[in-house]
């Protein structure tokens, strides 16, 4: 048997269809040549791990790399490590003159910083100056961060695709389909390809169950095109045109599989085959920006991640009344009155601590609960502003009795409920080095209450 994509024979090189880099689990040794296989490794895989890897890091994939993180000044001095905490990788140099002395603070990696700290010092020392102290600071402490996300496509991950398409054919053993020409460009990489269409971006295609988290490739024959439809990570979501004139016989598969345990799914796809059909008919187009599906992923991790939660509570309630009915320390009625009871303040607790995760339940326009996590609603920051914009330039004690003034007010996104985007309000406060930023509740109910302010 020949490779697809070249004249070699085939010798035993197993290929990940959808990349083994994003947990893809469908793999045979009949596709490709190992020649092929470390070509598109090289060329290819990175691809898609540079587009997916805030995906990968977000749900602990163990090939992810750390991600940029700015604050919310825009600042990119951070990195979100593996495990997903902070670390601050660029220096931070601030300097002022007060009372006749000069101030300065070195913050950011301690070996960094520490070299920094002792160049500046040197100089001053050369220069005849005096060192009172020094004070060399590594901290990420109320800085809140945010990953800079681009999951707009290119030319690349069109190539990608088609090869995902390609290799899907030949695994099912479509013996009837010419797939030559559109190999050999997949083998060399051409960028202009123009048979994938970017779809899917409000569902039209295909609807997201609760919690889903998946890849998928689905192959149809529609009137005369044979088209593969592949979602990666829920995020990407495509059509590619295998043969826009197919006449072979009418086919349908489809492969489903968990993207985060890698498990086979064998439930129907729901595919709209109505709108394939007027997709297909129009004109592709080759940069699309899927940020709003990467959020709708993000949202169902944290449905997903508060519903095994539960479970795990609800567990844990049951196995601990069981054994008190099993040691006759209760009844059977006792059992179920105190099973209901308990779940009833276990799910009433963790909604508190949780909210926004539940439609029916509105969350984002109560202000009492939303005061508590130190959230407003996107449309009430102006209001806020103007209603305590007195207290800006305020000085405040803070960390130690350490004085700050109290900068600005600054927002940022935590959750969107029904249409309705909520933010974290914090409390920026700046001491001529340092910036930190205090959740509003924590501040009103803390600084400004202690420091009259």
């Amino acid at each position: 048997m020949k490779c697809i994509f070249c004249d070699n024979n085939l010798d035993n090189s197993d290929e990940h269809i959808i990349l083994n880099s994003l947990n893809g689990k469908l793999h045979s040794k009949e596709i490709i040549c190992s020649e092929c296989n470390n070509f598109f490794g090289l060329h290819l895989d990175n691809v898609a791990k540079k587009f997916f890897n805030t995906i990968l890091l977000v749900f602990q994939f163990k090939n992810a790399s750390g991600e940029i993180a700015e604050n919310l000044k825009g600042e990119d001095k951070f990195l979100f490590q593996k495990n997903l905490t902070p670390k601050q990788v660029k220096l931070d140099i601030s300097e002022f003159k007060s009372q006749g002395k000069r101030l300065v603070s070195v913050s950011g990696n301690p070996k960094d910083a520490m070299k920094k700290f002792e160049k500046l010092t040197k100089t001053l020392e050369d220069t005849g100056s005096k060192i009172i102290a020094k004070s060399i600071e590594e901290s990420t402490k109320g800085v809140p961060l945010r990953i800079k996300v681009d999951f707009k496509t290119n030319s690349e991950i069109n190539i990608l695709l088609n090869k995902i398409a390609l290799e899907y054919c030949h695994y099912i053993k479509m013996t009837d389909l010419n797939t030559k020409d559109l190999a050999l460009k997949v083998r060399v990489l051409d960028k202009t390809l123009s048979n994938v269409f970017y779809c899917n971006l409000t569902e039209e295609i295909r609807k997201f169950s609760n919690g889903e988290i998946t890849h998928c490739i689905f192959l149809k024959k529609i009137e005369n095109k044979l088209i593969v439809y592949i979602e990666l990570f829920n995020v990407i979501c495509s059509v590619i045109v295998i043969d826009d004139n197919y006449i072979g016989e009418d086919i349908e598969h489809q492969y489903y599989q968990n993207a985060i345990t890698g498990e086979k799914m064998d439930s129907d796809l729901g595919i709209n085959l109505n709108e394939i059909k007027k997709l297909v008919e129009s004109k592709p187009e080759n940069i699309v920006d899927f940020n709003p599906l990467a959020n709708k992923l993000f949202l169902r991790k944290r449905d997903k991640d508060f519903s095994d939660k539960i479970d795990f509570e609800l567990n844990s309630i049951a196995n601990r009344l069981q054994n008190e009915l099993k040691n006759k320390q209760i009844t059977q009625k006792q059992f179920a009155e105190k099973y209901i009871d308990e779940s009833t303040e276990m799910i009433a607790e963790l909604s508190i601590e949780n909210p926004y995760l539940m439609d029916d339940v509105d969350d984002a326009n109560n202000d009492e609960l939303n005061y508590y996590h130190s959230n407003i609603r996107a449309e009430q920051f102006e209001e806020f502003s103007n209603k305590y914009k007195q207290l800006i330039g305020k000085k405040v004690n803070y960390e130690n009795d350490k004085t700050y003034l109290i900068e600005e007010f600054s927002q940022a996104p935590i959750a969107e409920q029904n249409g309705i985007k909520i933010n974290r309000l914090y409390i920026c406060l700046f001491n001529g080095f340092n910036r930190i930023y205090i959740p509003y509740r924590e501040f009103f109910e803390g600084i400004s209450v202690k420091y009259n302010c």
